[in-house]
C-alpha cells in the first residue's frame, strides 16, 4: 500500500511540474520600442519615395523635398516625444502585463489543483479504493480466507447426495460424483454398491461401465476375472475408443500374460493420447514391458 501511494504521488507530482514548467520560468519577450517602430515606418516611406524616382513618377526636386520633409517629422517624433508618452506607454504596459500574468497565474492554480482531484476521481471510480485500507481479515492468509469444511460436514454432505441418488438410480450425474466423493474418502466398498444400484442405468454409458470395472477391480485386490471383466468388455462394444476401458482391459490382459491381447489394447490406447503428454509416456513403457515379456525388442 506504501509503495502504491508512493508511487502516485511522484507521477503526480513529475505531471505537474511538466505542465507547469512553461508557465513559471517563461521568458519575458519585450515589446518593440516606439522609436524602433518610428524608424521601421519611415524607412519604409522612404523606399516608396526611392522606387517612385527610379520608375520615373516624381522628379528628383520633388523628392528632395518630400525627403527632407520626412526627416523633419522624423527627428520631431523621436526627439520631441511628449513626457507623458514613456508613462502612458508604461502604464498600458503594465496593465497588459497585469492581462497577460493573470491567466497564466489562473492556469497555473488550475492545473495544481484539479489535476490531482481528476486523479483521485478517476482512482476511485476505475480503480479499487478499499485495497488501500488495511484489513487484518483479508491480510491474515488463506487459511482465513477459506472456510475450513469438518469431516462431519462432509460426511453430511456425502449422506445427503447418497440419499439423492438412492431415490433416483437414473442420475448419472450425481452418481459420479457420490462414486469421486466415495474413492476420495477411501470407502470403496460403498462406491461399487452405489453403482449396483444404479447398475440398469449404466447400460448406455461405457465411461461409467469402465469405471465401475475399475472400483470392483480395486475391491477384488486387484483381479479382474468376473464381474470386472465383464464391465470392462461391455464398455469398450459401447465404444471401442474408452481410454479407461482400453486401459483396464491390457492389464487384465497382462495380468492374465495374454501379452498379444495387452499389446493390442495399449497400443490402440497409444495413438488416442496427444503424443507428448504423461499418459502417453506411461502407456509408452507398459507397451515397452509387454514386448520385453513377448521377447521383442522395445
Amino acid at each position: 500500500m506504501t509503495a502504491f501511494v508512493l508511487c502516485a504521488l511522484a507521477i503526480l507530482i513529475a505531471s505537474l511540474a511538466w505542465l507547469v514548467r512553461p508557465l513559471i520560468w517563461a521568458r519575458p519577450v519585450d515589446a518593440p520600442s516606439r522609436q524602433s517602430l518610428n524608424t521601421g515606418i519611415y524607412q519604409e516611406e522612404l523606399a516608396k519615395l526611392e522606387q517612385d524616382v527610379k520608375a520615373g513618377l516624381i522628379e528628383t526636386s520633388a523628392f528632395q523635398e518630400a525627403q527632407n520633409e520626412l526627416m523633419a517629422r522624423y527627428l520631431q517624433d523621436t526627439q520631441t516625444a511628449p513626457a507623458g508618452a514613456a508613462l502612458t506607454a508604461g502604464g498600458s504596459s503594465a496593465a497588459s502585463q497585469a492581462v497577460t500574468e493573470r491567466p497564466a497565474r489562473g492556469t497555473l492554480w488550475a492545473l495544481m489543483v484539479l489535476l490531482p482531484l481528476c486523479a483521485i476521481g478517476l482512482y476511485t471510480v476505475l480503480g479499487q479504493p478499499m485495497a488501500l485500507v488495511f484489513n487484518p481479515s483479508l491480510n491474515s492468509g488463506p487459511s482465513s480466507a477459506t472456510p475450513q469444511i469438518s469431516a462431519a460436514e462432509i460426511e453430511q454432505m456425502v449422506s445427503r447426495l447418497a440419499d439423492k441418488v438412492a431415490q433416483d438410480p437414473s442420475n448419472l450425474e450425481g452418481l459420479a460424483m457420490l462414486v469421486r466423493s466415495y474413492k476420495a474418502l477411501g470407502r470403496m466398498q460403498e462406491a461399487e454398491r452405489a453403482y449396483d444400484r444404479s447398475a440398469l442405468h449404466l447400460q448406455n454409458n461405457a465411461a461409467m461401465l469402465s469405471d465401475y470395472a475399475d472400483v470392483a477391480a480395486a475391491n477384488a485386490q486387484g483381479a479382474f476375472t468376473g464381474k470386472p471383466q465383464q464391465l470392462i468388455d461391455q464398455a469398450l462394444r459401447l465404444d471401442p475408443n474408452d481410454l479407461m476401458g482400453l486401459w483396464l482391459a491390457g492389464t487384465a490382459a497382462f495380468d492374465a500374460k495374454q501379452y498379444p491381447k495387452a499389446l493390442a489394447h495399449w497400443e490402440r490406447l497409444f495413438k488416442l493420447l496427444p503424443p507428448q503428454s504423461e499418459d502417453a509416456k506411461v502407456i509408452g513403457q507398459a507397451i515397452d514391458r509387454v514386448k520385453l515379456q513377448m521377447g521383442r525388442s522395445p
